[in-house]
């Protein structure tokens, strides 16, 4: 019974330290919400649920997200991990500095 409540504690906060992150870093960016919604291609009120913390967001949207937002993701994972332990604000704010690997290309499709 613990072990279940910690694990929905536990995923509950990852998807609160996330969602805090995604939003302080678009904010950061100079973004607005409706328009980084829009080049995702997902709705307005579902990326508010992802910045609250109160939709689980998938790994490929996130990964959409961070390429438009210009972020590294293990930087931003490290910044998520550590907020969760120190509360620190997220550090990835500036855009990464090594061209993105198309993986089609290195696996010859």
């Amino acid at each position: 019974m613990l072990g279940g409540t910690t694990v929905e504690l536990g995923d509950a906060y990852l998807r609160f330290s996330t969602g805090k992150g995604l939003g302080e870093i678009r904010t950061m960016r100079g973004k607005n919400i409706h328009s980084l919604a829009e080049t995702v291609n997902i709705s307005s009120e579902l990326m508010k649920d992802y910045e609250k913390g109160q939709a689980s967001l998938p790994i490929e949207t996130l990964m959409r997200l961070l390429r438009c937002l210009d972020v590294i993701a293990l930087d931003f994972f490290r910044d998520v991990l550590a907020m969760e332990h120190g509360g620190r604000k997220m550090t990835c704010t500036t855009p990464r500095s090594f061209p993105v690997v198309d993986l089609q290309v290195v696996r010859g499709g």
